[in-house]
């Protein structure tokens, strides 16, 4: 009787560990890039909100390389935001524009980057707020970090290298 019940523990372990590993949720749909959906985006520029477009004319919003993620809220809030990711001449360009509440507190929004299996990521710094209350946030690297995909705003109490509650996500 004791190995039946240790054989059902084990198969519902590792029917949750499956679970989670492999969890397709609705926020994955939302993603709009071209790679995954097959969407080309031709000019990056043309999927941001019109109040960004003259300001951010560049080459991470207007290469046909850049790679486009939305992210989703995965807290209560009804926070959204917007990634782009190229990667030109070995280097990774990063940007993240985003509807986030108001902070209170000292805390702050912190970006990062993640590879999901194994699991491994970084942080890609604290977002700013600008103008029209939009938060956003900037990044570059000399490595072209081609498996971390996923992307991860967190609202932080201390900024460190563990991230705390997460607000939006997205993929690559």
């Amino acid at each position: 009787m004791k190995k039946v019940i240790i054989i059902f523990i084990l198969l519902i372990t590792v029917v949750a560990i499956y679970l989670l590993m492999n969890n397709d949720s609705d926020q994955n749909e939302l993603v709009n890039d071209k790679r995954e959906n097959g969407m080309v985006v031709s000019n990056v520029v043309d999927a941001m909100p019109e109040e960004f477009k003259a300001n951010f004319e560049d080459d991470i919003l207007t290469d046909s390389d850049t790679e486009v993620a939305s992210l989703v809220a995965v807290d209560s809030s009804e926070s959204s935001g917007t990634a782009y990711r190229l990667v030109k001449d070995g280097k990774l360009y990063h940007r993240v524009v985003a509807d986030l509440p108001d902070l209170m507190d000292n805390n702050k929004y912190e970006g990062w980057l993640v590879q999901k299996s194994p699991l491994k990521f970084f942080s890609t710094g604290v977002m700013e707020k600008i103008e029209d209350g939009k938060w956003f946030l900037e990044y570059q690297a000399n490595n072209e970090y081609p498996t971390y995909l996923t992307i991860v705003i967190t609202l932080e109490t201390i900024v460190d290298t563990t991230p705390e509650k997460h607000i939006i996500e997205g993929d690559f």
